[in-house]
């Protein structure tokens, strides 16, 4: 407070949701009525119409809904046999999720430091882990879980991957932002 200025506080809400919903309000509204109308709360015809959509959207010709991010990593690691004797690189600032599911299959988390400013997997530590961890040889580098935050995009270049030796599953999951894909330049 400055000496003879009077200060007013002021309540400013961080996110205005009645406000927001008020735009959509007519559309929720019928929306919901028709799952209560049909009474499939899990597996509805809305949850093929979204995986649809998202499909369409990310120009691939299938997406899965899941009840949440844990479990979209989860099922990416199951589908591609991850287990016991795996590595499984994922960046040192990130949701105890991101580790969670490397535990559950099986595998061995190694963590790798991040970039400072985008908080992304910083490739030439990755590339350093990499190679340590299979010069070691206690456990199979395996996959990548490259999670990005606060929808910046990863970007890696195809000089850094060049080690990669397309032996080792990549995963980026997007649970900040649908449309901030992975870019490799």
């Amino acid at each position: 407070m400055l000496k003879g200025h009077p200060t007013k506080i002021m309540n400013i809400p961080f996110v205005d949701l009645a406000q927001q919903q008020q735009r959509i309000r007519a559309d929720l509204d019928r929306r919901i009525g028709q799952v209560l109308d049909h009474g499939a709360y899990i597996n509805g015809p809305e949850v093929a119409e979204l995986e649809a959509r998202l499909a369409a959207f990310a120009g691939c010709r299938h997406a899965i809904g899941v009840s949440s991010g844990t479990d979209a990593l989860l099922a990416a690691l199951m589908a591609k046999g991850i287990g016991r004797g795996d590595a499984v690189f994922l960046p040192s600032f990130t949701f105890t999720a991101t580790a969670e599911v490397v535990l559950q299959c099986g595998a061995t988390p190694v963590f790798v430091e991040v970039d400072a400013a985008t908080f992304n997997l910083e490739p030439n530590h990755l590339r350093e882990a990499i190679v340590q961890t299979a010069k070691i040889g206690q456990l199979r580098p395996a996959a990548i879980l490259a999670v990005t935050l606060f929808s910046v995009s990863l970007r890696i270049t195809r000089q850094s991957m060049a080690w990669r030796r397309n032996t080792i599953y990549s995963c980026s999951p997007m649970g900040h932002k649908v449309s901030a894909p992975a870019t490799i330049t």
